[in-house]
């Protein structure tokens, strides 16, 4: 299964692309008041634009490249009654060299330009076939435990040995376990396919995240390259908004 949707990219030199679909992340509203942070990190600057949504909600699947070991970093400065359109062009301004794409209404891929048609990026690495069923938190910390692909990817060494994470078994955590049956997919698209999950499955008092892969290439040893987290960022009545 692929995922599919209206797809675009946001302009990096000062406008966005705009949806004609009414639905679009990016035309949801902001807090009512201003949004005010300097120098902070890619990362936290999406979880303080994405909890700030109202009438709806969006998560973010991101990729960042480290350099000299530190992520990229922005300023806010929005205006009261900004949108997430406002927000993303603001961050887009600031990093030129990273792309933001639409995967569906309520995700949002972050990557720097050209990562996702790089042979050499691991979040391309085709898996013929992956059924699992899985806890969010544990794949999103260490993909390369369910998917075996990636694992002799990143442990060439390890090519053949099977990874701990396999068909059916879950691992200890709190939030609901999502079952994925994907056919012909990358690293990229089974990570968004688990937040995806997991934003339609999650019950009670959970909060989905979306991921979050750094890459360091100044990194040594070679194993250290790689990073595996969470991308926060939910406003609190998001469920308000599921449909």
């Amino acid at each position: 299964m692929r995922l599919q949707w209206s797809i675009f990219v946001l302009a990096v030199l000062g406008t966005v692309s705009s949806a004609t679909n009414q639905d679009s992340p990016l035309d949801l509203p902001l807090s009512p008041g201003p949004i005010v942070a300097q120098g902070i990190t890619l990362s936290k600057a999406l979880d303080e634009i994405g909890a700030m949504a109202r009438h709806g909600y969006v998560l973010f699947g991101v990729e960042q490249r480290l350099r000299k070991h530190r992520p990229p970093k922005v300023n806010l400065n929005l205006r009261a009654g900004s949108t997430l359109r406002d927000a993303l062009g603001q961050v887009a301004r600031q990093l030129p060299d990273y792309k933001f794409r639409i995967v569906s209404r309520h995700l949002i891929n972050v990557y720097p330009a050209g990562a996702n048609h790089d042979p050499d990026n691991v979040l391309n690495t085709r898996v013929a076939r992956l059924d699992l069923v899985v806890k969010p938190g544990s794949i999103f910390s260490h993909p390369q435990d369910f998917i075996p692909e990636l694992n002799e990817r990143l442990h060439p060494e390890a090519a053949g040995a099977q990874p701990s994470g396999r068909i059916g078994e879950v691992m200890e955590g709190t939030e609901q376990s999502v079952t994925l049956h994907l056919t012909d997919v990358t690293v990229r698209e089974i990570l968004n396919a688990v937040t995806e999950e997991w934003l339609k499955s999650a019950e009670g008092a959970q909060m989905p995240v979306g991921w979050l892969y750094s890459y360091d290439p100044d990194a040594a040893p070679p194993s250290e390259k790689h990073a595996w987290g969470f991308q926060f960022g939910l406003p609190d009545d998001w469920k308000k908004w599921r449909n």
